[in-house]
């Protein structure tokens, strides 16, 4: 539309399938709409988006540029370099960019250098934060885009676990042993994709080539995925509805316990491939436990039985509404950034 501030995104998450990908892409369009501007393309997480015509004639086109950092940037992987690298081709060609909703964890010198390139940095936790700022560089702290969106009712009734999975294979079985063995049930934050053979592509990227070495294990996280499977829900809302109803969830992924936090419903989690989880729960102020969750059914039941201390709803109040309140003034400090 005529007179809206082109704006383009790089990492976009959504084509994981995931729930809270989604929420957090649904949530960067909003609010950039809300600045006066339109998100004219995106570049899918995994891929370069140097290699992509299409998003580079884009790219030229807009006023404005930002990176979703997400769970990306990490123990100096290469997918964060690249990322990282749109910030110095932004500013060659006078166009401002900012990297948000980052996490930022075990980064060597190399990546901590590219980040002055950009205009402005806004990370998802304190934890991020504090190790950007020890290199000297400023930043602020915006909670997960994820919790922007809309929330279900959290007075609906509740009743019994859900446990998801976990990015980390070995973790994923763990909690999908800890699943059978209380009768809970699956909760699955990804979705699959419409069409034949979906379900299909869906298991295998459970799998690595090397699980086949090792039959026992494989056929664990056969049985694990196909019951994430059979629990998927083709919406981010029917998702959180079913948080919404749910008594306790028992967690290996960073955007189900935010998810669980937008929903009201108690959680516990193991640690996934970083420290986000306990990051999460230490900005919320919730207690440490909750991110490094012993899997006996005994201990998960009491979990269950405890649900939310009343200091504990307090701080997701005041969380919440601060994670909507940063994220708009985040938005109306990167409209002052276009000329």
């Amino acid at each position: 539309m005529q007179g809206l501030i082109p704006v383009v995104v790089v990492n976009d998450t959504r084509v994981d399938r995931h729930h809270g990908c989604t929420r957090v892409m649904t949530a960067i369009e909003a609010l950039v709409a809300s600045m006066g501007g339109q998100v004219i393309a995106t570049s899918p997480a995994h891929r370069d988006w140097k290699s992509q015509p299409g998003f580079i004639a884009a790219f030229e086109r807009a006023r404005l540029v930002l990176v979703n950092g997400e769970g990306t940037l990490h123990h100096d992987r290469p997918a964060g370099k690249m990322l990282l690298e749109v910030g110095a081709w932004a500013r060659q060609r006078g166009v401002p960019s900012a990297l948000i909703n980052a996490g930022w964890e075990a980064n060597g010198p190399e990546l901590l250098a590219q980040l002055p390139d950009f205009d402005l940095l806004a990370v998802r936790d304190s934890r991020s934060a504090k190790e950007i700022g020890a290199a000297g560089h400023a930043c602020r702290v915006v909670p997960d885009l994820s919790l922007y969106g809309s929330s279900p009712d959290r007075d609906a009734a509740r009743q019994g676990i859900a446990v998801t999975d976990s990015v980390e294979r070995t973790t994923a079985l763990a909690l999908d042993r800890l699943r059978r063995r209380m009768g809970a049930r699956a909760s699955a934050i990804q979705y699959r994709e419409p069409g034949p053979g979906a379900g299909l592509r869906f298991l295998r990227e459970a799998f690595a080539a090397r699980d086949l070495l090792s039959p026992g294990f494989a056929f664990g996280l056969l049985s694990a995925r196909l019951a994430q499977l059979h629990a998927t829900v083709a919406s981010a809302e029917d998702y959180l509805d079913q948080l919404a109803r749910t008594r306790l969830l028992v967690s290996g992924r960073f955007h189900a316990c935010t998810l669980a936090l937008a929903a009201g419903t108690p959680f516990v989690a193991v640690a996934s491939n970083t420290s986000k989880i306990a990051a999460l729960v230490e900005d919320v102020e919730l207690p440490a436990w909750r991110a490094n969750t012993s899997l006996a059914p005994a201990d998960i039941d009491l979990a269950a039985s405890r649900g939310w201390e009343k200091n504990e709803t307090a701080a997701i109040e005041n969380y919440l509404s601060e994670a909507r309140s940063k994220a708009e003034g985040l938005f109306r400090d990167l409209r002052e950034l276009v000329q």
